[in-house]
């Protein structure tokens, strides 16, 4: 199992630190995190967040990332495919790989943020339409000398990327939180980043291991990724920590909360849409799921976890491992004691 952290570079107003001492407080704890036997770090991409500058780069991130490590791999979780050139992320992603010596996880998505497409200039009708010829043209990008392609939405003449990427080929994962994303995932013989809303984990996990069969690819062979809100902080007093870390989830709660019910509201979503009919919180796990006494305990959310699919890797506290704002250094301790208390556990 490999156990990674989740780094979205939220900075927010009520806790700011001047942006260049946070990039480095948030690298000086990656790099702690290597130490400590995490796995993976993964990065999202959100843009045009005024009030804590989500991270818009996640490839320029995880270049800085590279420079400062090792061994840890290092992930993006996920980059909107739809609002760039594939040709473009196919050559940033070859370098991450070599800066890293072949670390990097090439993570895809659709993204669901209205404002996002509006500002890029970009239909959400075409998402899907964009994201299918992107794959395909990193795909090729990165595994052939030289390629032309001709789609609706990308036309490339000539192409090719130099130099190439260290793995041959690079990993490449899709998101998925339902069955056409799965579909999606399987067709291309991407490992499959498993969103899961309302518990639909294990159908969602299904159709894509049915979409991998359908074309003769064994599903045990590609990687499958889930995400575990809360449990992550292992305290001795945890009242006392659970309001160490009140205001930090509050806010970063409240943001998420406010994209994930426009997206559903509007009529963009319509997964987030039918999951809100039915009753699904669309906010994360209050401040009192994020704090436990004892590592077995989150052993126990594992190993029920694993119950829904054969996930290879977890990350923990959704999008972002470390609450926004919340200062890196007293971060620390909670990294370490997760580290032996859970970590070692399925070593």
């Amino acid at each position: 199992m490999d156990f990674g952290l989740c780094f979205n570079f939220r900075n927010p107003e009520p806790f700011k630190q001047p942006s260049p001492e946070f990039y480095q407080d948030m690298l000086r704890q990656i790099a702690f995190a290597e130490e400590l036997g995490f796995g993976t770090v993964w990065l999202p991409e959100h843009h045009f967040s005024p009030g804590d500058g989500y991270n818009p780069a996640p490839l320029t991130v995880a270049a800085a990332i590279a420079a400062r490590t090792e061994r840890i791999k290092i992930g993006t979780w996920l980059l909107l495919l739809p609002l760039h050139h594939p040709l473009a992320v196919a050559e940033s992603a070859a370098l991450v790989d070599i800066l890293s010596n072949g670390r990097f996880n090439l993570g895809l998505g659709l993204g669901y943020r209205r404002e996002e497409y509006e500002a890029y200039g970009i239909s959400r009708r075409h998402r899907a339409g964009r994201m299918e010829e992107g794959i395909e043209i990193i795909r090729r990008a990165l595994g052939e000398e030289q390629f032309s392609f001709e789609g609706r939405h990308f036309q490339v003449t000539n192409g090719s990327v130099y130099p190439k990427p260290v793995q041959r080929p690079l990993p490449l994962w899709v998101g998925a939180r339902s069955k056409p994303a799965a579909q999606r995932a399987a067709r291309h013989d991407a490992s499959l980043l498993l969103i899961d809303v309302d518990g639909n984990a294990r159908r969602t996990y299904d159709a894509y291991a049915e979409g991998l069969r359908a074309r003769g690819r064994d599903p045990s062979d590609f990687g499958v990724h889930g995400m575990m809100l809360g449990s992550f902080f292992i305290s001795d007093d945890p009242e006392r920590t659970r309001e160490e870390i009140r205001p930090y989830l509050d806010w970063e709660k409240t943001a998420m909360a406010g994209w994930y019910e426009e997206s559903a509201t509007s009529g963009h979503d319509p997964v987030l849409l039918e999951a809100m009919r039915g009753g699904m919180r669309m906010r994360p796990p209050s401040v009192a799921d994020y704090v436990v006494r004892d590592g077995s305990e989150i052993v126990a959310a594992v190993e029920r976890k694993l119950e829904e699919a054969p996930y290879t890797h977890l990350v923990f506290g959704g999008g972002n491992t470390t609450p926004a704002g919340f200062p890196a250094e007293k971060m620390y301790p909670y990294l370490e004691r997760f580290a032996r208390e859970v970590i070692e556990r399925f070593r």
